[in-house]
């Protein structure tokens, strides 16, 4: 049940809350952002389409995990004793502490790390990183084994709401991450719902 609640709702739950941080926090993105949602016609259609179709929404879900990985920090221990390609030497039963909070951010991989640029994805650079610096979901043999299922969930209820609506803060204090057993927002996220068509 703890597995279920933790990687199945609250990592999910995490996302989308990051993810529209970032977009209440760059009004001119989520302007490019509603017109591409406006080109891109029904969900079920935008399910169906290659991310090179829609570089926006999901540069969106992958800068956001860049940024704010809901599964922060976790660990790995080795079966053997073995050597990192750094060249440190670990033990087996050792535990190996990763944290993709930070390595997301480092500066060969990302330029400009701390900035919000949702197209930094686009095009062959997203496969060169991917499970080396960007492993948002783990990497490898052990790799989550629900990332799809988290990225379709993820796009679908973005989308949805995001053309029923929109979000406007009503937090006075800067936005800071939370590092518990997830990375969430320190003091929530609370704002005022206005409708795309008449006020809510």
């Amino acid at each position: 049940m703890l597995s279920l609640m933790s990687t199945g709702h609250e990592t999910i739950t995490e996302w989308l809350t990051w993810c529209w941080v970032l977009i209440g926090t760059h009004p001119e993105f989520e302007r490019e952002w509603q017109s591409e949602l406006e080109q891109l016609g029904t969900l079920a259609e935008l399910i169906s389409l290659p991310a090179e179709k829609a570089p926006l929404t999901h540069g969106l879900l992958d800068e956001s995990l860049r940024l704010y990985p809901p599964t922060w920090l976790f660990a790995r221990v080795p079966l053997n004793e073995d050597r990192l390609p750094c060249g440190v030497r670990v033990e087996a039963g050792q535990n190996l502490l990763l944290c993709p909070y930070l390595m997301h951010r480092h500066p060969e991989s990302f330029p400009d790390p701390e900035c919000f640029k949702p197209l930094r994805f686009h095009g062959i650079r997203h496969k060169e990183i991917m499970g080396r610096t960007y492993f948002p979901f783990g990497a490898g043999a052990h790799r989550c084994i629900g990332d799809k299922l988290a990225r379709l969930e993820t796009l679908v209820v973005l989308v949805t709401i995001a053309r029923a609506c929109r979000f406007k803060s009503i937090r006075t204090q800067p936005v800071t991450p939370n590092p518990g057993l997830t990375l969430s927002v320190s003091g929530g996220w609370p704002v005022r719902i206005l409708s795309r068509t008449h006020s809510i």
